[in-house]
């Protein structure tokens, strides 16, 4: 077959332009309701990215800090999109279409005139729906990303740039959304090897009463996958001494933490001035020896008996009235309790019953 001639060739261009206008584009039924996907039917784009709604977008992150932005260069006024140090490449997904990164990409953050933030964003943008390279692309914003035209953004970083500022002299804010899976598991020694799975990754073991969460987790995203299956809640928080309670400096301090939508308490509470706790205290609404966060606060006050230290040979008792604003206040009949034990006390925080 001969070689084709330059008026060939310009007639092949010619018609791939003309392709798109012959080539059939599937069509959603018309009317007020429909379903899909109809077997033997095509779908659009857009179908298919409601389809994968509830995937959800963000970074496929296997460790080793894929997508990170490095190598801010005064003299360019430059910097790099990395791929992982450990997978050797960067994946993430926007509404079911998946995007790679397989080297080190440079962008452009260009001195400013005003005050300005730069995004640097994973851009899906429906128009590149046919291009062979995909739909999805690393692109830089000056400014808010757009959404017109149906495009959908992953924010990586956030770089604010002032005038005469040197690129390398501001200070880059990450952002980089993660996506993960959810598993359920019956026992936690059925769980997969942490190293195996996305960070973030989220599992329930449901078997090993109380019902317990888990994150893929690690101490460095940098060096790798995930290294353990990090508990989610219950942790406990230490309440830090103030101008008016303190640690006694035997038992417990002061802490709470939440698990399975409930609430618990435990430690000790003394007055900073070394007094006793006694009834007559702020016009009788008791001693707030505790402040939990509004949303780990009961949806309505409950009270639980406390007991505690004592400088006679009379066991103290007192009352603690748990808020519904996160106050604990401490309410008692005598004035021989030198401190107060929180062990035993647990309620359902208003999260949970809403």
């Amino acid at each position: 077959m001969a070689d084709p001639t330059a008026y060939d060739l310009v007639q092949d261009d010619r018609l791939t332009d003309l392709e798109t206008l012959v080539t059939p584009q599937p069509k959603p039924p018309a009317g007020t309701e429909y379903s899909f996907p109809v077997v033997g039917q095509d779908i659009t784009d857009a179908e298919y990215r409601q389809m994968m709604m509830a995937q959800g977008n963000g970074v496929l992150d296997q460790g080793g800090q894929p997508y990170w932005l490095r190598n801010l260069d005064n003299a360019t006024d430059t910097a790099q999109i990395t791929v992982s140090k450990t997978a050797e490449d960067a994946k993430a997904v926007i509404g079911g279409f998946f995007h790679r990164l397989t080297a080190d990409k440079t962008i452009s953050l260009p001195p400013v005139t005003k005050a300005t933030t730069y995004y640097v964003c994973l851009t899906y943008d429906p128009q590149q729906a046919t291009n062979p390279a995909g739909p999805i692309t690393l692109q830089v914003y000056a400014g808010t990303p757009p959404t017109t035209q149906g495009k959908i953004h992953i924010t990586l970083w956030r770089v604010p740039r002032n005038p005469n500022q040197l690129l390398a002299a501001t200070t880059p804010q990450r952002v980089r959304p993660k996506i993960a899976p959810t598993i359920t598991v019956d026992h936690f020694v059925d769980l997969p090897d942490p190293s195996t799975v996305l960070w973030g990754t989220r599992a329930f073991v449901t078997n090993e009463p109380p019902e317990r969460e888990y994150r893929a987790w690690g101490s460095s995203e940098e060096t790798g996958a995930p290294e353990t299956w990090k508990r989610v809640g219950g942790t406990w928080h230490e309440r830090a001494d103030t101008a008016s309670y303190k640690w006694p400096g035997h038992g417990h301090r002061a802490a709470y933490k939440t698990e399975n939508g409930r609430v618990y308490l435990r430690g000790r509470v003394t007055r900073a001035d070394a007094t006793t706790f006694n009834p007559n205290v702020d016009g009788g609404y008791g001693f707030n020896i505790l402040q939990l966060p509004d949303d780990m606060a009961p949806a309505a006050e409950e009270r639980f008996i406390v007991t505690g230290g004592f400088s006679q040979a009379t066991v103290p008792f007192g009352a603690l009235h748990v808020n519904a604003d996160g106050s604990c206040r401490l309410f008692v009949s005598n004035n021989i309790m030198t401190w107060v034990d929180l062990a035993g006390i647990s309620f359902d925080h208003k999260s949970s019953e809403s």
